[in-house]
């Protein structure tokens, strides 16, 4: 071996078998890490916003439900009370302090297309005005967070493929902003390529499970597995907490059949449900506002498709693994309908439209307290709704080998520049010597020198 540049570097191999596996290509090394003392505030600050968002959406719940309570008592009035300001307002706070702090962990984490869907819904909660419009008023935000969602996988994928960056783990190590813009718009592209080459029809990579041959089936299997007494079970609290006599009561009363039919087939559609979730509800509100002030027919398609967006996020919610999301679900399904429902009544019937506004706001508002909960008590990345495994060429297994593999050789040309040894193809990787065979590799050539030297001496 030659000293080049103060390290050992092999002629044949162009570069220093000892640091074969170092560096990699890391563009993010200027990003630093976080402390262990930042990540203890980071989870405190976590736990401290969680109970009071969970205590803000039970206020909200409670409000909204004793507005349509009221509307029900005078259900001649056609007037929107003290209450029912007191309940939009509470909602549009809780609602807007949970995206802003959710804007807040996204900046933090240079997720700068997470951080503009959080913080776009805000802008439009604020100047709503009427508690029948705050699901419209959500649908641009939250369709675009339902697109990031949605693309999770592709876009670790994509960071370790190109940037070689694994960020799942929670070693501190960030990607850029720059990269994180790149990484998202590169995934919306795969993804929705995706969805289109599959097509709407047997192919298709969302809904997979809503095949007619398939729904008859597993409503066949349903009705034959019901058992009556498993709904007793439910309600019986001496057969342990409510999540595990609903888990057995999904399983014992043929319900597990429908939540296999809402799951689909997990190998074709990670995440593609979601992303359609999140095109129909960016579709919607776009088409809804255009309408909203004269409540056109704009207004009501826009709507239903808002709507439709969210009934499909709670298809993906309802047919994930974890009985406790499929609770959530069911609440949100109830205001996607009474939504849709709502927004066909003549707008002069305030008398109809308040109360039903009121509670559909109240089962969302318990729906997304469910669902919230469930996820804070997640810890594990295997816990996630979906993870969208891609087309790409090579797995994730794969990718994270190629990253491994991914080297920077030591050129032995002191004129060629870093970015070209960045772009340079790594020679094939072999096993990487240890410090102690380098050195006897060291101590034989010396030794095989000295015999040279004594030889011709001779």
């Amino acid at each position: 071996m030659q000293l080049v540049s103060g390290q050992f570097v092999d002629p044949k191999l162009g570069y220093s078998p000892t640091h074969s596996a170092a560096p990699k290509i890391e563009n993010f090394a200027s990003t630093p890490q976080r402390t262990e003392t930042e990540k203890t505030d980071d989870e405190l600050s976590k736990k401290i916003f969680n109970y009071a968002k969970m205590s803000g959406i039970g206020l909200t719940s409670a409000l909204h439900f004793w507005a349509g309570i009221k509307h029900l008592l005078n259900f001649k009035s056609n007037e929107r009370s003290s209450l029912d300001e007191a309940a939009l307002n509470t909602s549009k706070f809780v609602l807007v302090g949970q995206c802003l702090f959710e804007t807040y962990q996204a900046i933090k984490k240079n997720r700068v297309v997470e951080a503009l869907a959080r913080f776009i819904e805000p802008l439009f909660l604020v100047a709503e005005s009427r508690v029948e419009d705050l699901g419209l008023a959500r649908g641009l935000g939250l369709g675009i967070s339902q697109l990031v969602g949605s693309q999770e996988g592709i876009y670790n994928e994509l960071a370790m493929q190109k940037y070689g960056v694994d960020v799942k783990k929670k070693d501190g190590t960030q990607i850029t902003k720059g990269q994180d813009l790149d990484l998202n718009i590169d995934a919306m592209y795969k993804i929705f390529k995706e969805i289109a080459l599959g097509g709407f029809f047997s192919g298709r990579r969302f809904l997979t499970g809503f095949s007619i041959k398939n729904i008859k089936e597993k409503l066949k299997l349903c009705v034959k597995d019901f058992n009556f007494k498993s709904c007793l079970d439910l309600i019986n609290p001496s057969n342990g907490d409510f999540i595990t006599r609903y888990t057995k009561f999904l399983e014992d009363s043929g319900l597990k059949h429908i939540r296999d039919l809402f799951q689909g087939d997990k190998e074709r559609d990670k995440g593609h449900t979601d992303a359609v979730s999140g095109y129909l509800m960016i579709l919607g509100s776009v088409l809804g506002y255009m309408g909203k002030a004269n409540k056109n027919i704009l207004y009501k398609l826009g709507g239903t498709l808002r709507n439709l967006g969210g009934a499909v996020a709670d298809v993906a919610i309802f047919g994930h693994p974890d009985p406790g999301y499929s609770i959530s679900a069911l609440f949100l399904s109830i205001n996607t309908f009474m939504d849709i429902v709502q927004r066909f009544i003549p707008q002069k019937m305030l008398n109809i439209i308040l109360p039903w506004s009121n509670f559909s706001m109240s089962a969302y508002n318990i729906g997304v307290g469910l669902y919230l909960h469930r996820s804070s008590a997640k810890t594990d990345e295997g816990d996630k709704i979906q993870y969208h495994d891609t087309d790409l060429a090579g797995s994730k297994e794969q990718a994270s080998k190629k990253s491994e593999a991914t080297e920077t050789p030591i050129a032995n040309d002191s004129s060629v520049t870093q970015q070209q040894s960045l772009h340079q193809v790594s020679p094939p990787k072999t096993p990487a010597p240890t410090l102690a065979q380098d050195l006897d590799d060291l101590r034989k050539s010396a030794q095989g020198q000295r015999s040279s030297l004594t030889t011709q001496a001779a």
